[in-house]
C-alpha cells in the first residue's frame, strides 16, 4: 500500500512540474519574442540542449542569432560552437550557417572568407544533402572576393575536412573521435585542472634521472671543468658565450649552490644554452615550465622545450618520452599552438648553430673521415642528386636526422621528390627536427600523389588527420601546394 502512494506521489510530483517547466518555457518565449536577449540566449540553449523543449537545431540557430545581433557575447559563443559541432557531425545546415558566420562576420568572429568557402564548398560536394541546399552563388561570390591561390587553399583544405566528416568514401557520418570535435567539445582548462593533470604527472620528468634522481647520469653527463671554479669564473665564461658555463651557472642559481636560489637568474642562463642548442638546457626549461606554480605555469612551453629537445633524438635521455606523455595531458589547440612556436624557435636554435665552429663542412669531415664514402660526398656537394638523397639516407639510417634533413632539402629543391615520406616521417615522429603535424602531413600528401607507395603513405597521412586542428590542415594544406608548384616547376625546367 505504502508503495502504491510513492508511486502516485511521484506521478503528481512530475505533473506539476512539467506544469511548471510548460509555463516557464512559455514565458521564456514571451520575453524571447519581446527581444529580450537573454531569453533569446537561454531559449536558444534550451532547443540545443532538448531542455524543457524537443530538440530543434532551427530554432536554436535562430534565437542565439537574435541574441547574438543584440550583441549578447555569450550567445555569441554558444552559437558558435553549436554550429561548429553540428557542422562537423555532417549536419549541412549547420555547414552553411558556418559559411555565412565567417562570410558575415558574427561579434567576436570576423570575416574569413578562406573559412566560410571551405564549409561551403563541404555542402557543395555532398551529394546526399537532403536539402538540396544551393551554394553556388555563394561559391561564385567569394571566388570574386579571394585570390585565386586562396581559392585553391580553400578547395583542397575542404576535401581534407569533408573526409574528417563522411570518411573516404563520403558516407560516414556522426562522432568520429577527431581533434577538432575535441576542441569545440573542451572549453579552456581551469587552473584547477590544471594542477589536477600535474599532480598525476608530478614525477613525469623524473625518468631523465637515474635511481640516484639528481645525481643521476643525466647531471653527471654535463661538462665537468666548471665545477669547482670560482663564480666570477663561470660568470666571464658564460657571459663569452661558453654553453657549458651557462648551464653550469643556471644549475647553480637553480639549486642555490654557491649563490642564492634564483629562478630567474637560472632561467636566463638555461635558455642561453638552450638556444645554442643545448639538450641538457632545454629539458632544464621543460621541467621549469611544467613545475612553475599557478600563472607563471606553461605546459604549452614545456611542451616546446621537450619536444626541441627531443628532435636531438638522444634515446639515453628519454625525452620523446616524456613529449608524449605531455601531449597526452593537452588540448589539441595546445598542441598546434606548441608544435608551431617549436618549429620557430629550433629555427632561431639552428640560425645560430650555423655560425658556429661545428658547421656543415666540419661535421663531414668528422663523419666521413676514414674516407669510406668521401665520393659519395664529393659528389653530393658537386649537386650530384642521387648522391644528395643517398647521403641523406645514409644520415638517416645512422640516426643523424640532423644532416639527413640537410641532405634531402638538398636532393628535394633538384627534384627528387622520393625524399618527401622521409621528410614525412621526420617530422611525425619528430626526429632532427621538432614533431609537427602540420609540416609532416604536408610532406605526406605530396610523397602520396608521386610516390609508389601511396597506399601506406596514405595511411598514415589519414591517422594524422584526425589530430589535426582545423588550422593545421589548413596551413599543411597551404605548404603542400606550395611543394606542389615546386614540383610542377620542377618537371617543367
Amino acid at each position: 500500500m505504502k508503495n502504491k502512494m510513492l508511486v502516485v506521489i511521484l506521478l503528481l510530483l512530475i505533473m506539476v512540474s512539467q506544469v511548471f517547466a510548460g509555463n516557464a518555457v512559455e514565458n521564456l518565449i514571451k520575453a524571447a519574442e519581446s527581444g529580450d536577449r537573454k531569453a533569446q540566449k537561454e531559449l536558444g540553449c534550451r532547443y540545443r540542449d532538448g531542455n524543457g523543449v524537443s530538440k530543434d537545431y532551427q530554432k536554436a540557430y535562430m534565437w542565439l542569432n537574435k541574441a547574438t545581433i543584440q550583441g549578447d557575447i555569450y550567445a555569441q559563443d554558444d552559437l558558435y560552437k553549436m554550429c561548429y559541432w553540428e557542422a562537423m557531425q555532417g549536419n549541412a545546415l549547420a555547414q552553411l550557417h558556418m559559411g555565412d558566420i565567417f562570410y558575415d562576420g558574427r561579434g567576436f568572429i570576423h570575416k574569413e572568407f578562406l573559412v566560410s568557402y571551405i564549409f561551403y564548398n563541404i555542402v557543395a560536394a555532398n551529394k546526399k544533402n537532403k536539402r538540396k541546399i544551393n551554394v553556388k552563388t555563394k561559391l561564385s561570390n567569394l571566388r570574386e572576393k579571394m585570390k585565386s591561390n586562396e581559392v585553391e587553399l580553400a578547395q583542397e583544405s575542404s576535401k581534407d575536412i569533408y573526409k574528417l566528416i563522411y570518411g573516404e568514401n563520403g558516407e560516414k557520418n556522426g562522432t568520429r573521435e577527431n581533434a577538432i570535435l575535441i576542441d569545440i567539445l573542451c572549453p579552456d582548462k581551469t587552473s584547477a585542472e590544471i594542477e589536477l593533470a600535474h599532480e598525476k604527472n608530478k614525477d613525469l620528468f623524473r625518468i631523465i634521472y637515474d635511481k640516484n634522481e639528481k645525481n643521476g647520469t643525466f647531471e653527471n653527463a654535463i661538462n665537468k671543468k666548471y665545477n669547482n671554479r670560482s663564480l666570477d669564473i663561470l660568470i666571464k665564461a658564460a657571459e663569452s658565450g661558453d654553453v657549458e658555463a651557462q648551464k653550469e651557472l643556471g644549475i647553480r642559481y637553480r639549486d642555490g649552490n654557491g649563490v642564492s636560489k634564483d629562478e630567474y637568474n637560472a632561467r636566463q642562463w638555461f635558455e642561453k644554452a638552450a638556444f645554442q642548442g643545448d639538450v641538457q638546457a632545454q629539458c632544464y626549461l621543460s621541467e621549469a615550465e611544467y613545475n612553475a606554480k599557478g600563472a607563471y605555469k606553461s605546459i604549452v612551453l614545456s611542451y616546446v622545450y621537450c619536444n626541441i629537445a627531443a628532435a636531438s633524438n638522444n634515446e639515453k635521455l628519454k625525452i620523446e618520452e616524456i613529449r608524449d606523455k605531455l601531449q597526452k595531458i593537452m588540448l589539441p589547440r595546445e598542441i598546434d599552438k606548441a608544435q608551431q612556436l617549436s618549429l620557430n624557435y629550433f629555427q632561431r636554435i639552428s640560425e645560430k648553430i650555423k655560425n658556429n665552429d661545428d658547421t656543415l663542412e666540419a661535421a663531414l669531415n668528422k663523419e666521413f673521415a676514414n674516407g669510406t664514402v668521401e665520393n659519395l660526398m664529393k659528389a653530393a656537394r658537386g649537386g650530384n642528386i642521387k648522391a644528395q638523397k643517398e647521403l641523406g639516407i645514409k644520415f638517416y639510417n645512422d640516426n643523424n636526422f640532423p644532416q639527413a634533413i640537410i641532405w634531402f632539402n638538398k636532393a628535394l629543391r633538384q627534384g627528387d621528390f622520393s625524399v618527401l615520406s622521409y621528410l614525412g616521417d621526420m617530422y611525425y615522429y619528430g626526429k632532427g627536427v621538432p614533431r609537427s603535424y602540420m609540416m609532416a602531413y604536408a610532406f605526406y600528401k605530396v610523397a602520396a600523389a608521386n610516390n609508389g607507395e601511396k597506399l601506406k603513405i596514405n595511411e598514415i597521412k589519414d591517422k594524422l588527420l584526425n589530430k589535426m586542428t582545423f588550422n593545421q590542415i589548413v596551413e599543411a594544406n597551404s605548404l603542400s601546394l606550395h611543394l606542389f608548384a615546386l614540383i610542377k616547376n620542377t618537371k617543367i625546367k
